[in-house]
């Protein structure tokens, strides 16, 4: 029983790691994809922001994330979602449409390390519910 447990929760940290990889992937050819086809201002702000959250996610897929290192993420990113969504706000002329870009890839990048945060924390509190309803049956 407890091995079927270990081989189920390296399983589901080895598939969030897979899908942080896949993300930041996707985000670096997006950046490259807004920054040298598409020549918007809106969109070089964009693409900044999207090789800034691909590297942070590609770290967070490649590096052992611990639970500190979750706690720490969730709030840098609510901050910089906060941070965003300023910008986007504060930007009112149609001459710096670089920073409303960057404040909309930032809250776009934000988001997706806020949920990918939550859903390593909800595995974490899963496995050790599990973990200690194991060693409860086998004392």
């Amino acid at each position: 029983m407890e091995f079927d447990f270990m081989h189920h929760a390296i399983q589901e940290e080895n598939m969030l790691r897979l899908i942080a990889v896949g993300l930041g992937f996707v985000s670096i050819v997006l950046g490259l994809f807004f920054r040298f086809i598409i020549k918007y201002a809106l969109f070089k702000g964009v693409a900044i922001s999207f090789f800034i959250g691909g590297i942070v996610l590609l770290s967070i897929g490649l590096n052992y994330s611990t639970v500190l290192f979750n706690h720490v993420l969730s709030v840098v990113s609510f901050i910089s979602f906060v941070f965003g969504f300023l910008l986007v706000i504060k930007t009112k002329n149609t001459a710096s449409q670089f920073w409303k870009g960057l404040g909309i890839g930032i809250m776009i990048q934000a988001f997706i390390v806020i949920c990918f945060s939550i859903t390593n924390s909800i595995r974490e509190e899963k496995d050790l519910k599990l973990k200690s309803r194991i060693e409860i049956k086998s004392n």
